[in-house]
Protein backbone atom coordinates (compact mmCIF):
# COMPACT_ATOMS: atom_id res chain seq x y z
CA UNK A 1 0.00 0.00 0.00
CA UNK A 2 1.32 3.39 -0.99
CA UNK A 3 -0.72 5.85 1.37
CA UNK A 4 -3.75 5.22 3.44
CA UNK A 5 -4.64 7.83 5.99
CA UNK A 6 -7.66 8.47 8.33
CA UNK A 7 -9.18 12.14 9.09
CA UNK A 8 -11.68 12.98 11.32
CA UNK A 9 -13.98 11.48 13.78
CA UNK A 10 -15.24 8.03 14.66
CA UNK A 11 -18.06 9.19 17.01
CA UNK A 12 -19.23 13.19 16.98
CA UNK A 13 -20.54 12.39 20.66
CA UNK A 14 -17.07 11.75 21.78
CA UNK A 15 -14.93 13.10 19.51
CA UNK A 16 -12.70 9.55 18.71
CA UNK A 17 -10.27 9.51 16.10
CA UNK A 18 -10.77 7.99 12.95
CA UNK A 19 -8.02 5.57 12.30
CA UNK A 20 -7.58 3.15 8.83
CA UNK A 21 -8.36 0.15 10.78
CA UNK A 22 -12.04 2.15 11.83
CA UNK A 23 -15.02 -0.42 10.54
CA UNK A 24 -17.20 1.34 7.87
CA UNK A 25 -20.62 -0.16 6.29
CA UNK A 26 -19.52 -0.76 3.37
CA UNK A 27 -23.00 -0.71 1.23
CA UNK A 28 -23.31 -1.65 -2.24
CA UNK A 29 -19.29 -2.37 -2.49
CA UNK A 30 -20.80 -5.31 -1.34
CA UNK A 31 -22.00 -6.28 -4.84
CA UNK A 32 -18.25 -6.83 -6.14
CA UNK A 33 -17.88 -9.58 -3.70
CA UNK A 34 -21.17 -11.24 -4.62
CA UNK A 35 -20.34 -11.04 -8.29
CA UNK A 36 -16.81 -13.01 -7.31
CA UNK A 37 -18.35 -15.47 -5.25
CA UNK A 38 -20.86 -16.04 -8.24
CA UNK A 39 -17.69 -16.33 -10.81
CA UNK A 40 -15.64 -19.08 -8.36
CA UNK A 41 -18.81 -20.88 -8.79
CA UNK A 42 -18.66 -20.83 -12.38
CA UNK A 43 -15.01 -21.41 -12.39
CA UNK A 44 -15.86 -24.57 -10.30
CA UNK A 45 -18.54 -25.84 -12.60
CA UNK A 46 -21.55 -25.90 -10.52
CA UNK A 47 -22.83 -22.72 -12.59
CA UNK A 48 -23.10 -21.24 -15.64
CA UNK A 49 -23.31 -17.51 -16.76
CA UNK A 50 -26.13 -18.74 -19.23
CA UNK A 51 -27.67 -20.79 -16.52
CA UNK A 52 -31.40 -19.89 -15.73
CA UNK A 53 -32.06 -18.28 -12.65
CA UNK A 54 -35.09 -20.80 -11.95
CA UNK A 55 -33.54 -23.83 -11.99
CA UNK A 56 -31.49 -23.08 -9.34
CA UNK A 57 -33.94 -20.99 -7.16
CA UNK A 58 -37.21 -22.78 -6.81
CA UNK A 59 -40.28 -20.95 -6.88
CA UNK A 60 -38.11 -18.21 -8.55
CA UNK A 61 -40.86 -15.59 -10.45
CA UNK A 62 -41.03 -12.28 -11.36
CA UNK A 63 -44.44 -10.44 -12.93
CA UNK A 64 -43.26 -11.26 -16.20
CA UNK A 65 -43.76 -14.91 -17.24
CA UNK A 66 -41.14 -14.66 -20.21
CA UNK A 67 -38.66 -12.66 -18.32
CA UNK A 68 -39.04 -15.85 -15.62
CA UNK A 69 -38.28 -18.09 -18.01
CA UNK A 70 -35.27 -16.19 -19.77
CA UNK A 71 -33.71 -14.69 -16.73
CA UNK A 72 -29.65 -15.78 -16.50
CA UNK A 73 -27.11 -15.82 -13.67
CA UNK A 74 -25.33 -13.16 -15.79
CA UNK A 75 -28.47 -10.95 -15.58
CA UNK A 76 -28.57 -10.93 -12.02
CA UNK A 77 -24.86 -8.95 -11.87
CA UNK A 78 -25.41 -6.17 -14.72
CA UNK A 79 -28.67 -4.09 -13.95
CA UNK A 80 -30.62 -5.23 -17.41
CA UNK A 81 -33.36 -6.62 -15.45
CA UNK A 82 -36.45 -4.74 -16.88
CA UNK A 83 -36.75 -2.96 -13.62
CA UNK A 84 -35.93 0.67 -12.61
CA UNK A 85 -33.21 1.94 -10.48
CA UNK A 86 -33.95 1.22 -6.57
CA UNK A 87 -37.29 -0.56 -7.81
CA UNK A 88 -38.14 -2.81 -4.61
CA UNK A 89 -36.03 -1.47 -1.99
CA UNK A 90 -38.08 -0.70 0.60
CA UNK A 91 -38.85 -4.39 1.00
CA UNK A 92 -35.56 -4.90 2.41
CA UNK A 93 -34.71 -1.07 3.43
CA UNK A 94 -36.29 -0.70 7.21
CA UNK A 95 -37.72 -3.96 7.48
CA UNK A 96 -37.29 -7.39 9.42
CA UNK A 97 -38.29 -9.46 5.74
CA UNK A 98 -36.07 -12.42 5.32
CA UNK A 99 -33.73 -12.15 2.32
CA UNK A 100 -35.72 -15.11 0.76
CA UNK A 101 -39.04 -13.42 1.74
CA UNK A 102 -37.83 -10.24 0.13
CA UNK A 103 -37.27 -11.70 -3.25
CA UNK A 104 -40.84 -13.61 -2.92
CA UNK A 105 -42.26 -10.47 -2.35
CA UNK A 106 -40.88 -8.67 -4.85
CA UNK A 107 -42.45 -11.19 -7.88
CA UNK A 108 -44.90 -9.25 -8.34
CA UNK A 109 -43.83 -5.93 -8.50
CA UNK A 110 -44.15 -4.48 -11.80
CA UNK A 111 -41.73 -4.16 -14.52
CA UNK A 112 -40.57 -1.21 -16.14
CA UNK A 113 -38.98 -1.47 -18.89
CA UNK A 114 -38.46 -4.30 -21.56
CA UNK A 115 -36.20 -6.76 -20.30
CA UNK A 116 -32.30 -6.57 -21.39
CA UNK A 117 -33.09 -3.06 -23.05
CA UNK A 118 -32.34 -0.14 -20.44
CA UNK A 119 -30.07 0.26 -17.39
CA UNK A 120 -31.68 0.13 -14.12
CA UNK A 121 -29.73 -0.30 -10.60
CA UNK A 122 -30.63 -3.16 -8.73
CA UNK A 123 -30.31 -4.23 -5.44
CA UNK A 124 -33.07 -7.00 -5.48
CA UNK A 125 -31.00 -8.89 -7.74
CA UNK A 126 -28.26 -8.79 -5.89
CA UNK A 127 -29.78 -10.03 -3.01
CA UNK A 128 -30.87 -12.64 -5.26
CA UNK A 129 -27.36 -13.37 -6.58
CA UNK A 130 -26.79 -14.51 -2.63
CA UNK A 131 -29.57 -16.57 -2.64
CA UNK A 132 -28.49 -18.56 -5.25
CA UNK A 133 -24.93 -18.90 -4.04
CA UNK A 134 -26.70 -20.24 -1.22
CA UNK A 135 -28.64 -22.27 -3.23
CA UNK A 136 -25.19 -24.15 -5.48
CA UNK A 137 -22.66 -23.88 -3.33
CA UNK A 138 -24.43 -25.48 0.04
CA UNK A 139 -23.01 -22.50 2.38
CA UNK A 140 -24.99 -19.37 3.12
CA UNK A 141 -23.85 -16.11 1.18
CA UNK A 142 -22.45 -15.01 4.74
CA UNK A 143 -20.12 -18.22 5.16
CA UNK A 144 -19.17 -18.46 1.35
CA UNK A 145 -17.93 -14.93 1.00
CA UNK A 146 -15.82 -15.25 4.99
CA UNK A 147 -14.24 -18.62 3.89
CA UNK A 148 -13.95 -18.15 0.35
CA UNK A 149 -12.77 -14.41 0.16
CA UNK A 150 -12.09 -12.71 3.34
CA UNK A 151 -9.86 -15.80 5.16
CA UNK A 152 -7.19 -16.12 2.28
CA UNK A 153 -7.40 -12.04 1.65
CA UNK A 154 -6.46 -12.07 5.44
CA UNK A 155 -9.42 -9.68 5.67
CA UNK A 156 -9.42 -10.34 9.72
CA UNK A 157 -12.22 -6.95 10.07
CA UNK A 158 -14.20 -7.74 7.67
CA UNK A 159 -17.98 -8.48 8.70
CA UNK A 160 -21.03 -9.53 6.68
CA UNK A 161 -23.42 -8.45 9.37
CA UNK A 162 -22.41 -6.17 12.07
CA UNK A 163 -23.45 -8.91 14.62
CA UNK A 164 -19.98 -10.54 13.64
CA UNK A 165 -18.23 -7.38 14.71
CA UNK A 166 -16.27 -7.80 18.03
CA UNK A 167 -17.39 -6.35 21.08
CA UNK A 168 -15.13 -2.83 21.53
CA UNK A 169 -14.08 -2.81 17.59
CA UNK A 170 -13.09 0.68 16.41
CA UNK A 171 -17.01 1.25 14.64
CA UNK A 172 -16.76 4.18 12.32
CA UNK A 173 -20.61 5.16 13.47
CA UNK A 174 -22.39 6.76 11.00
CA UNK A 175 -23.51 10.56 11.04
CA UNK A 176 -26.77 11.39 9.04
CA UNK A 177 -26.98 15.20 8.40
CA UNK A 178 -23.84 15.60 10.39
CA UNK A 179 -25.68 14.07 13.11
CA UNK A 180 -24.46 11.05 14.89
CA UNK A 181 -26.63 8.18 14.17
CA UNK A 182 -27.39 4.57 15.04
CA UNK A 183 -25.81 1.86 13.91
CA UNK A 184 -28.70 -0.61 12.01
CA UNK A 185 -28.56 -3.73 10.84
CA UNK A 186 -29.17 -4.48 7.36
CA UNK A 187 -28.02 -8.40 7.19
CA UNK A 188 -31.55 -8.59 5.30
CA UNK A 189 -29.86 -6.61 2.16
CA UNK A 190 -27.16 -9.72 1.66
CA UNK A 191 -25.26 -9.71 -1.75
CA UNK A 192 -26.29 -5.99 -2.20
CA UNK A 193 -24.96 -4.02 1.29
CA UNK A 194 -24.41 -6.03 4.04
CA UNK A 195 -20.49 -6.08 4.80
CA UNK A 196 -18.61 -3.55 6.81
CA UNK A 197 -15.13 -3.37 6.65
CA UNK A 198 -12.06 -0.85 6.83
CA UNK A 199 -9.25 0.75 4.76
CA UNK A 200 -6.47 -1.98 5.56
CA UNK A 201 -9.12 -4.74 4.69
CA UNK A 202 -9.93 -3.46 1.33
CA UNK A 203 -6.47 -2.46 -0.16
CA UNK A 204 -6.00 -6.39 0.34
CA UNK A 205 -9.17 -7.06 -1.89
CA UNK A 206 -8.01 -4.03 -4.31
CA UNK A 207 -4.83 -5.79 -4.41
CA UNK A 208 -6.34 -9.52 -5.00
CA UNK A 209 -7.57 -7.63 -8.26
CA UNK A 210 -4.55 -5.65 -9.60
CA UNK A 211 -2.64 -9.07 -8.97
CA UNK A 212 -5.50 -10.75 -11.24
CA UNK A 213 -6.65 -13.11 -8.52
CA UNK A 214 -3.56 -14.12 -7.33
CA UNK A 215 -3.04 -14.28 -3.67
CA UNK A 216 -0.01 -15.92 -2.41
CA UNK A 217 0.78 -19.13 -4.30
CA UNK A 218 -2.67 -19.37 -4.79
CA UNK A 219 -5.16 -18.83 -8.00
CA UNK A 220 -8.32 -17.59 -6.62
CA UNK A 221 -10.04 -16.40 -9.55
CA UNK A 222 -8.47 -16.84 -13.11
CA UNK A 223 -7.64 -13.79 -15.55
CA UNK A 224 -10.42 -14.76 -18.20
CA UNK A 225 -12.80 -14.59 -15.17
CA UNK A 226 -11.72 -11.15 -14.20
CA UNK A 227 -11.71 -9.76 -17.46
CA UNK A 228 -15.44 -10.73 -17.98
CA UNK A 229 -16.48 -9.23 -14.64
CA UNK A 230 -14.48 -6.15 -15.88
CA UNK A 231 -16.62 -6.00 -19.20
CA UNK A 232 -19.64 -4.27 -20.13
CA UNK A 233 -22.78 -6.37 -20.33
CA UNK A 234 -24.85 -3.20 -19.96
CA UNK A 235 -24.24 -0.11 -21.67
CA UNK A 236 -25.02 3.60 -20.00
CA UNK A 237 -25.07 6.40 -21.98
CA UNK A 238 -22.55 9.36 -20.62
CA UNK A 239 -23.91 11.97 -19.22
CA UNK A 240 -22.69 15.44 -19.47
CA UNK A 241 -20.08 15.34 -16.44
CA UNK A 242 -18.74 12.64 -18.30
CA UNK A 243 -18.54 14.20 -21.40
CA UNK A 244 -16.97 17.50 -20.15
CA UNK A 245 -14.20 15.22 -18.51
CA UNK A 246 -13.32 13.15 -21.82
CA UNK A 247 -15.43 10.01 -20.57
CA UNK A 248 -16.65 8.40 -24.03
CA UNK A 249 -18.26 5.17 -22.91
CA UNK A 250 -19.43 3.49 -19.46
CA UNK A 251 -21.73 1.17 -18.62
CA UNK A 252 -21.80 -1.91 -15.81
CA UNK A 253 -19.86 -4.89 -16.06
CA UNK A 254 -20.93 -7.90 -12.84
CA UNK A 255 -20.63 -6.21 -9.49
CA UNK A 256 -18.46 -3.10 -10.97
CA UNK A 257 -19.35 -0.12 -13.20
CA UNK A 258 -16.19 0.35 -15.76
CA UNK A 259 -15.25 3.65 -17.80
CA UNK A 260 -12.54 5.10 -20.13
CA UNK A 261 -10.84 8.09 -18.23
CA UNK A 262 -7.52 9.57 -19.33
CA UNK A 263 -6.81 6.61 -22.10
CA UNK A 264 -7.78 4.41 -19.15
CA UNK A 265 -10.18 1.77 -18.24
CA UNK A 266 -11.27 2.09 -14.51
CA UNK A 267 -13.48 -0.02 -13.09
CA UNK A 268 -15.20 1.56 -9.58
CA UNK A 269 -18.68 1.31 -7.22
CA UNK A 270 -20.15 3.82 -4.84
CA UNK A 271 -21.59 2.31 -1.75
CA UNK A 272 -24.20 4.57 0.35
CA UNK A 273 -26.34 3.83 3.09
CA UNK A 274 -27.27 6.46 6.06
CA UNK A 275 -24.43 8.26 7.21
CA UNK A 276 -21.67 6.24 5.09
CA UNK A 277 -20.65 6.72 1.99
CA UNK A 278 -17.56 5.25 -0.06
CA UNK A 279 -16.17 4.26 -3.51
CA UNK A 280 -13.44 1.93 -4.30
CA UNK A 281 -11.55 1.99 -8.20
CA UNK A 282 -9.33 -0.41 -9.99
CA UNK A 283 -6.92 1.04 -12.77
CA UNK A 284 -5.83 -2.16 -13.97
CA UNK A 285 -3.36 -0.70 -16.89
CA UNK A 286 -1.80 1.60 -14.10
CA UNK A 287 -1.14 -1.27 -11.08
CA UNK A 288 -3.09 1.60 -9.45
CA UNK A 289 -6.44 1.35 -6.92
CA UNK A 290 -7.99 2.88 -3.89
CA UNK A 291 -10.64 3.24 -1.51
CA UNK A 292 -12.27 6.12 0.35
CA UNK A 293 -14.76 5.28 3.52
CA UNK A 294 -16.46 8.01 5.05
CA UNK A 295 -19.04 7.94 7.88
CA UNK A 296 -20.63 11.20 6.83
CA UNK A 297 -23.13 12.00 3.66
CA UNK A 298 -20.48 13.76 1.12
CA UNK A 299 -20.21 13.52 -2.40
CA UNK A 300 -16.23 13.87 -1.45
CA UNK A 301 -15.19 9.95 -2.30
CA UNK A 302 -16.34 10.48 -5.77
CA UNK A 303 -14.31 13.63 -6.40
CA UNK A 304 -11.21 12.21 -4.89
CA UNK A 305 -11.48 9.26 -7.43
CA UNK A 306 -11.40 11.53 -9.88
Amino acid sequence: MEFSKAYGVSNKANSKALTTSSIFGIASLSKAFTAAAIAMLVEEGKLNWTDKVKDHIKGFQLSDDYVTSQFTIEDLLSHRSGFDTFDGDLLWYGTNYSREEIVQRFSKYPMTYDFRTKYGYQNIMFILAGEVVEEVSGMTWDQFIEDRIFKPLEMNSSYTSISKIPEGADIAMPHVKGELDDLRNYDNSGGAAAISSNVEDLSKWIQFWLNEGIVGEDTLMQKATIRKLFNIHMAIPPGGFDRSNGIEFKGYGLGWFLMDYDNNKVAHHGGGLPGYISKIYIVPSQKLGGIILTNGETSLPAAMMY
